[in-house]
């Protein structure tokens, strides 16, 4: 497995704002019965949760959710998906949010046997509201204002005044990472009279990864994540995401 960061480094920031609604990593490996490991799974969400799992015997374990109930923070464990999600409320920094989520997932697949990975899939997506009441003059205008992308400034040159409200326009763009891909996705979306809504969804995975290299992957994985989002947005929102709440 190799990851190339087609990005120039940049250091890492915690922002005391952020456009980040939501991040998950998700980990993809050949079908295992969770059945055959119910000895491991309980122990296994004991320690690592304080949950006490009994599997009813003889029937076969599908999905297990397991949430905090005072953060917007899930974890699922199923026959060929460990993954980890974690609202914007909740998340302060890779290193100290995800990170430790996804040891606690690399310590399930300890726990099951496996050694190797399908994929690994990092997600991150922002998400910016805004209420205006000239809507299509500020569509035009908060999207030079927010990205740098010419791909995404596109959008705001197209005739759209005399279309139907809601009016949704997608771009999607990807690009090879050595063993892995990253995928942007960008929606801007006219949702009535006076809101508008932009959208984008930052995604990176790497192929065929080891267990024992997990944390490293997704680190690099969250790094080529970070340039992007700076590479896409303006000098602006990065200087709105220093200020102070």
């Amino acid at each position: 497995m190799k990851i190339i960061n087609p990005f120039q480094d940049i250091e890492h920031k915690v922002y005391n704002r952020t456009f980040m609604r939501e991040a998950s990593a998700d980990i993809e490996y050949v079908e295992t019965s969770l059945s055959a490991k119910a000895d491991v799974l309980v122990k296994y969400l004991k320690d690592n949760f304080n949950v006490d799992f009994n599997p009813q015997g003889g029937s076969e374990v599908g999905t297990i959710e397991v949430s905090a109930k005072q953060q917007h923070l899930l974890f699922t464990f199923s026959k060929t998906l460990a993954s980890v999600r974690i609202g914007a409320r909740d998340y302060r920094s890779f290193a100290s949010t995800m990170q430790p989520g996804i040891g606690r997932l690399v310590s399930f697949l300890n726990a099951i046997g496996v050694t190797e990975v399908v994929r690994v899939t990092l997600k991150k997506q922002n998400v910016w509201d805004l209420d205006s009441e000239d809507v299509f003059n500020a569509f035009k205008t908060a999207i030079p204002y927010t990205f740098l992308d010419e791909g995404i400034r596109e959008v705001a040159r197209l005739n759209i005044s005399n279309s139907p409200k809601p009016v949704k326009i997608s771009r999607e763009a990807n690009a090879e990472i050595g063993d892995g891909r990253l995928v942007v996705k960008f929606d801007a979306e006219i949702l009535d009279e006076r809101h508008i809504r932009f959208v984008l969804g930052l995604e990176a995975f790497a192929n065929d990864v080891k267990v024992a290299e997990i944390l490293e992957s997704s680190s690099l994985l969250n790094d080529i994540i970070y340039a992007a989002f700076h590479d896409l947005v303006t000098p602006d929102i990065i200087k709105l995401m220093e200020k102070a709440q």
